[in-house]
């Protein structure tokens, strides 16, 4: 009887062993499936994951932005680098937005933040901690700018959905991209 109760024993610390094992992969998949693996950011996943279930988002922002230049950071000095300047760039808005909302990485260079109960105004200061940031972190020309868009969510927000928020602020992000690419390419003396 002894033997049995042991052995009855032993299979159930397998079993939650097992068990645990099994949790603890769930855990990592799921966190595989709704993080970026190079930043650590909320990947697209995560942001189309929330899109769809989001309820009450009055007072919220949209906040867009792209990195100026990765190409040129590319093709100058490598894509290991173009790498370093999306995955600091990454740590630099996380750092600065984390605390009022959450932080996506939608595309290769492309995030997005979904800024709660918050005005332009605060979301503006934001990206200008942000550009101090960047001028503070980087020593090369390339990865001094970013271009973004701000979009605050209307009061009927019933009938408008993110995505269509989302292309809003896509638009004037890369309305001043465009921009920024010309007096790029003006001081280069393209």
């Amino acid at each position: 009887f002894l033997i049995f109760i042991v052995a009855l024993g032993i299979e159930s610390a397998k079993q939650a062993i097992e068990s645990m094992k099994k949790r603890h992969r769930v855990a990592e998949l799921e966190q595989f499936a709704l993080n970026d693996s190079m930043t650590g950011l909320y990947n697209r996943n995560a942001y189309d994951y929330f899109a769809n279930n989001a309820k009450k988002l009055e007072n919220h922002m949209i906040v867009t932005f792209d990195l100026n230049n990765l190409k040129s950071c590319n093709d100058t000095y490598g894509h290991s680098t173009g790498d370093l300047y999306i995955v600091n760039s990454a740590h630099i808005i996380e750092n600065i937005f984390e605390r009022f909302g959450k932080c996506y990485r939608i595309g290769g260079d492309e995030f997005c933040i979904l800024m709660r109960d918050c005005a332009g105004d605060d979301a503006r200061k934001r990206l200008a901690d942000i550009q101090k940031q960047f001028v503070l972190r980087e020593k090369t020309n390339y990865a001094r700018s970013f271009s973004c868009g701000i979009v605050g969510v209307p009061r009927n927000h019933d009938k408008v959905d993110l995505d269509t928020l989302l292309h809003e602020a896509d638009e004037v992000m890369y309305n001043q991209k465009r921009e920024h690419k010309k007096e790029y390419q003006s001081e280069l003396g393209i």
